[in-house]
């Protein structure tokens, strides 16, 4: 079994009830912007986004489902336990679920992203509006001592029907914003295998596209 060494900057106090956690904070945008303004589904493909905006081509065949992630202020920054997420999608809505994934990097190779480490429970958000889902997702983060890898935990969203639009904005319509990647699997890392799945690079990418959720973290103490 690995040893993990928790980096000194992201030590969980222990108790003998386990790790503490302090007051939970709102990581990611306000509610006023958690407005989507999308309509790519899973059933889409890729974005190649060599245009300006929208309209533009897509690659793949789409999938029923898919999983995104990204690397935008939605992460937490520290080792912590999200406790519950908040949702904002359009007039179409369907089943989705939450899902923690860990992303490795080492010095020789960079990062390889991700594996799904746990899957949240399936839901279906209210259409047209805000909601609010408990989640417990214990978000880590460290290295590995015997191989000097480090690792750290990320939330992604997973749309689990074809035609429900990803819910979230694109910063430039539809055209690339490179300081906002995503990473895209379809279908969706839940409907190949259970958690924990092997570590897999994305399939594909958007550029420029935010997720109109945000978290409630509580911070390890």
């Amino acid at each position: 079994m690995h040893r993990i060494a928790l980096l000194l900057t992201f030590v969980v106090a222990c108790t003998d009830d386990g790790p503490s956690f302090g007051t939970p904070t709102t990581v990611g945008p306000a509610p006023a912007f958690l407005v989507p303004n999308s309509t790519v589904t899973c059933a889409d493909g890729f974005p190649v986004q060599i245009n300006p905006s929208f309209p533009q081509p897509f690659t793949g065949a789409g999938s029923p489902s898919c999983t995104l992630v990204t690397y935008s202020n939605v992460q937490p920054t520290a080792a912590g336990k999200i406790v519950s997420a908040t949702i904002g999608v359009g007039p179409t809505t369907g089943p989705m679920r939450f899902v923690r994934l860990r992303i490795l990097a080492e010095q020789s190779a960079g990062n390889a992203c991700c594996s799904a480490e746990e899957f949240g429970e399936p839901f279906t958000p209210a259409a047209n509006g805000l909601s609010t889902i408990p989640l417990d997702l214990v978000m880590e983060r460290g290295t590995d001592e015997e191989t000097g890898i480090i690792f750290n935990d990320w939330i992604g969203i997973e749309v689990l029907a074809p035609n429900v639009p990803i819910p979230g904005v694109w910063t430039n319509n539809g055209g690339a914003d490179i300081t906002l990647p995503d990473y895209l699997w379809l279908p969706a890392l839940s409907a190949r295998s259970a958690a924990p799945t092997q570590n897999l690079r994305s399939e594909g990418s958007y550029s420029g596209f935010v997720p109109t959720f945000n978290v409630s973290f509580a911070p390890a103490i």
